[in-house]
């Protein structure tokens, strides 16, 4: 099944293909692990937690939010497509017009569908 998007919603043209400088700031560390005897073989489990947590930890919400999204060249029927997006929790796949008249499809070989998709604005439009 492929849906349509309006040619507004296309990504810009200057967009780089390429993810440096993805994200915010990067954070070195380093951990530097111990030998105990047996008399604080109690305390092992405690300090591993330690270690652990400062050799991988929790990342900030500055790290977690993304500048650019996934973008790569696709091959679809041998025709490169650059800056396809790549969602792998999306619940539709969207081709836009322009690569569809790329690929020479038409109007006539979409299925059509009922689903009405809705932006962050809630502007509504019905796919074809």
């Amino acid at each position: 099944m492929v849906h349509v998007l309006h040619a507004e919603f296309q990504p810009t043209t200057h967009q780089p293909n390429f993810l440096d400088g993805d994200v915010v700031t990067e954070e070195t560390t380093q951990v530097d692990f111990i030998t105990t005897t047996e008399d604080e073989q109690s305390n092992n489990d405690d300090k591993l937690k330690i270690a652990l947590a400062i050799l991988f930890p929790c990342p900030s919400s500055a790290n977690l939010q993304h500048l650019k999204p996934l973008y790569v060249t696709a091959h679809i029927e041998g025709y490169p497509i650059s800056k396809t997006f790549i969602d792998c929790r999306a619940t539709i796949n969207i081709m836009l017009v322009s690569v569809m008249k790329a690929l020479r499809r038409s109007n006539d070989e979409l299925i059509p569908s009922g689903i009405t998709m809705s932006s962050f604005i809630d502007d509504k439009s019905h796919t074809k």
